[in-house]
This record gives structure tokens, C-alpha cells and sequence, in this order.
């Protein structure tokens, strides 16, 4: 390959899946600061176990993190 390892590093960074559907929404309300499984089930309105599974996701794809009882940016 002709590319520099830097280059390489940026890509793989980009590499995450794109956001779409109940995924994209529960990040924007993470971003806005609705952090809380509360707080994103009410204003989500997802059902508690699609909202759980979303959240798994999302953390999986390195998009957030669970701290104390919060959902945040990675």
C-alpha cells in the first residue's frame, strides 16, 4: 500500500458505521445532554429493551460510554 500509517489511522477512525433510525436520535439526545436510560426512554420513546439494545450498539461502535448512571461522548 502506498498510503502513510497516518492516513491509515484517519480512515479507520471514519470507519464507523453511519447513524440512522433510533440509533441516530438516541445520540443527538446524548449529545444534547439527555444522559440519563430515564431521560432517553421518555424522550426517545423507544420501549426500555430496544432503547438498552440501541445503547449497546452504540457503545460497541465506540460512539459512547457508560459512566456512574450516565450514557456520554465518547
Amino acid at each position: 500500500s502506498h498510503y502513510d500509517s497516518g492516513l491509515t489511522r484517519v480512515i479507520a477512525e471514519e470507519l464507523r458505521p453511519a447513524l440512522t433510525g433510533s440509533p441516530a436520535t438516541l445520540y443527538d439526545l446524548i449529545l444534547r445532554g439527555v444522559e440519563t436510560v430515564d431521560q432517553l426512554q421518555r424522550q426517545s420513546g423507544l420501549l426500555i429493551s430496544e432503547l438498552q439494545s440501541v445503547l449497546s450498539v452504540l457503545e460497541l461502535d465506540g460512539y459512547i460510554y457508560y459512566k456512574g448512571d450516565r450514557w456520554l461522548k465518547t
